[in-house]
């Protein structure tokens, strides 16, 4: 991304956007009320009430309601790691047997299933991802905590030949199905790709019998997302494949990034893998290169200034440090400074 589109002088220096679930609520198609948005963690269950109802989705709503009396305000995170932890305390132990304990078993796998129905929406095309897409360069990396492919879609159809899973694309080696997710054209290839680092897994990740990882060319056929991500427990086991390679590439990139754009990510205060991500390799005052901008996009003030504080350490008194609402707005901004005549951007 070029410095002079947020009106800094300077060459091509190297990006590293960070895309939290806001991003994918804040998309150009998610702007209906009365439809499933893309669901945040606090209002997963919210959304899902709204979606049409599955064998799936009535039975994990009815355990929700059982268990919680109601839906609203129950955190996805905090569903799956008190489901997840209440399952291994019967199994583990093996004291009691029966349907009562196996209930949160099977309310963990109806998770699963209804997972992809609800992103399924989020493969479409968002005019915002798609021009942060076509603007990034092959030195530049995007890091994203999200499990749909807003993303995926738009570094393929906006990005070119910048953009190859084949290439380390998503970090580590693709055994196939890359090329349902890259575009062909006739322009020279580039020696390497645009990074794109899904933290906890995605939508089109499918785990092979070799246990390697191959793409899924279309998302209708995804029925579970079981062995393609990490779930939303308050533990995040980082250390198999592919999320090692991923964790370890990331910790690169951040270290040595010199613009970073976060859009639409709230530091979880249970995400503890994340925040000490971005505290080490971004908030240290030995990080490699030093930051020349920060952009916060996120409607929550509070959030921006959470993320600020963890990497407070990293920043130099030169940083420059911008903050929109949200990636409409940022958009609007990218799109009139684009013109060379175009108005300087002010921090909001």
């Amino acid at each position: 991304m070029n410095l002079g589109d947020f009106g800094l002088a300077g060459g091509k220096r190297k990006t590293l956007v960070v895309l939290g679930a806001g991003a994918s609520r804040g998309a150009s198609y998610a702007n209906d009320p009365t439809t499933v948005l893309p669901p945040l963690d606090l209002d997963f269950f919210q959304q899902l009430s709204r979606m049409e109802a599955t064998p799936e989705s009535t039975r994990l709503l009815e355990f929700i309601r059982r268990e919680y009396g109601h839906e609203v305000g129950l955190s996805m995170e905090q569903f799956f790691s008190e489901a997840d932890y209440t399952n291994r305390f019967h199994s583990e132990l093996n004291v009691d047997v029966g349907p009562n304990i196996r209930r949160y078993q099977k309310a963990l796998e109806d998770f699963f299933v209804v997972l992809p129905t609800m992103l399924r929406t989020t493969a479409a095309r968002c005019d915002y991802h798609s021009a942060l897409a076509g603007r990034i360069h092959t030195q530049d990396c995007i890091l994203s905590f999200n499990y749909d492919c807003v993303i995926d879609t738009a570094l393929r159809d906006s990005a070119g030949n910048r953009w190859d899973p084949d290439k380390s694309g998503y970090g580590f080696e693709i055994s196939s199905g890359a090329n349902q997710w890259k575009k062909h054209s006739s322009g020279r290839p580039v020696g390497t790709s645009i990074r794109l680092l899904k933290m906890h897994g995605s939508m089109n990740w499918a785990k092979t019998t070799t246990g390697t990882i191959r793409l899924v060319s279309g998302l209708n056929s995804v029925t579970s997302l079981s062995d393609s991500i990490i779930p939303p427990t308050w533990f995040k086991n980082l250390a198999t494949f592919p999320y090692a390679d991923v964790w370890k590439a990331a910790r690169r990139e951040v270290r040595s990034s010199r613009i970073l754009v976060v859009v639409g990510y709230s530091v979880p205060q249970t995400d503890l893998f994340s925040k000490s991500l971005f505290k080490v390799e971004a908030g240290s005052k030995e990080k490699r290169e030093k930051l020349d901008l920060l952009v916060l996009v996120n409607p929550d003030s509070d959030a921006r200034h959470r993320f600020l504080s963890i990497i407070r350490e990293g920043l130099e008194t030169h940083t420059r440090i911008l903050e929109y609402r949200n990636l409409e707005e940022l958009h609007h901004v990218l799109e009139r400074n684009s013109s060379r005549d175009g108005p300087q951007i002010n921090a909001a």
